[in-house]
């Protein structure tokens, strides 16, 4: 005997209409259900932002340079160097502008990595801001973002993009580059893996209710 068990295919079908969902760019479920990717996307952005910054990476993996100038008879981050935070926080609490900065002599006796040198509070992960939005000329393109907000000296200098870029200071030539701008190659692997999971829900109908 040879049977066939319609509400298998049922279920298929209904799969495959609301995947004409897509159709509508406006669909109150779709925007939800983008809304709630772009969210664990900033998530991955944020983490493997602060996991590279402490791991001396820059944004294709490649190793920060190694200054010369520190640490210099190092020391542990004082309360005041942690703005106040407890020593075992995860990731430090964004860093106003130009209270936050670090004088010379301080800079020189810390440990941390570059561009962090005081590790997790370090306005190099602190002070990223994400975020998320349509592009208003492609309704089907939306972009999820990571940013740094207020990394300033103490005179109000904006030096990431300094390293960022390899530009030169005063009378210091170029410098080597140190880009963390971007999405490093483990953290795209798992937006991908998040926006395949993401699209199994959808087609089966976790976003509906």
């Amino acid at each position: 005997m040879f049977t066939v068990n319609l509400n298998d295919l049922g279920r298929f079908a209904v799969r495959v209409r609301r995947l004409t969902i897509f159709a509508r760019p406006g669909d109150p479920v779709l925007v939800r259900a983008v809304g709630e990717l772009m969210e664990s996307w900033e998530r991955r952005l944020e983490e493997g932002n602060r996991k590279g910054v402490l791991a001396g990476l820059d944004k294709d993996g490649n190793p920060a340079p190694v200054p010369s100038y520190r640490p210099f008879n190092p020391k542990k981050l004082t309360l005041a160097q942690r703005l106040g935070q407890r020593a075992n926080l995860r990731r430090g609490k964004y860093n106003p502008g130009l209270g936050a900065g670090l004088t010379t002599a301080e800079y020189r006796r810390l440990t941390g990595p570059f561009l962090a040198p005081r590790k997790q509070f370090s306005r190099s992960i602190t002070n990223v801001e994400t975020g998320h939005n349509r592009d208003p000329d492609r309704p089907y393109v939306w972009i999820a973002w990571a940013a740094w907000r207020d990394v300033v000296s103490r005179n109000g200098f904006h030096f990431l993009p300094v390293f960022f870029d390899g530009l030169p200071i005063g009378k210091n030539g170029p410098r080597k580059r140190y880009d963390l701008r971007g999405v490093r190659p483990v953290d795209r692997d798992k937006m991908k893996a998040d926006l395949a999971a993401w699209a199994k829900l959808l087609i089966r109908g976790h976003y509906d209710g």
